[in-house]
């Protein structure tokens, strides 16, 4: 078996059996092979970030850098797990790596605003969703962000104007529901 069969082994053994001890058993053979590609660290990590071992998942995606320093998806996932484990300095530095990156991404956008709007820090979220928003108008996570950030700036009429563009793009989106019940309890 070469190192790409591994990979792709150890990706689908979690994906499809949920197999932890069988994929991270394809990756430490793939790593044998060729420990140099980044590829393994960012699947191992990944599988130990859906497992809730956010410490691990970290340190691997760390390494994942290490060979691929202009990973932005190493360094999202890596401000996710910081996120998770509500460290969100730290989250918030990481995740402008990834934007510094991939300044067009609106999941990363979306993600430094949800960090922005942990650290109380609306304005700043409501101005990086604006940027995700002109990105892709679309955005129903960047929408849904947004008019978080603008409730608690005490704009509820623009946040409620968001949420239903939000709701008639994802009408089944529970988040979406969610905050529209939020939004018209305060009115």
């Amino acid at each position: 078996m070469d190192y790409e069969d591994l990979l792709e082994k150890g990706a689908r053994a979690y994906e499809e059996k949920r197999d932890l001890d069988l994929a991270l058993g394809f990756l430490e053979k793939a790593a044998e092979l060729n420990h140099e590609d980044h590829r393994q660290y960012m699947i191992a990590g990944f599988i130990y970030q859906q497992e809730g071992k956010l410490e691990h998942a970290f340190r691997l995606f760390k390494m994942a850098l290490k060979h691929n320093p202009r990973s932005s998806l190493a360094w999202m996932r890596m401000a996710e797990c910081l996120f998770d484990l509500k460290e969100y300095e730290k989250a918030l530095r990481v995740i402008r790596k990834a934007v510094e990156l991939e300044p067009s991404n609106p999941k990363y956008l979306d993600l430094e605003g949800r960090i922005l709007l942990m650290m109380d820090r609306f304005d700043e979220a409501l101005e990086t969703y604006r940027i995700a928003l002109d990105k892709s108008p679309d955005s129903v996570e960047a929408l849904v962000g947004a008019a978080w950030a603008l409730m608690m700036v005490e704009r509820p009429e623009e946040a409620l104007s968001l949420n239903r563009k939000a709701n008639s793009l994802s009408p089944e989106n529970v988040e979406v529901e969610e905050q529209y019940r939020s939004l018209t309890s305060k009115s």
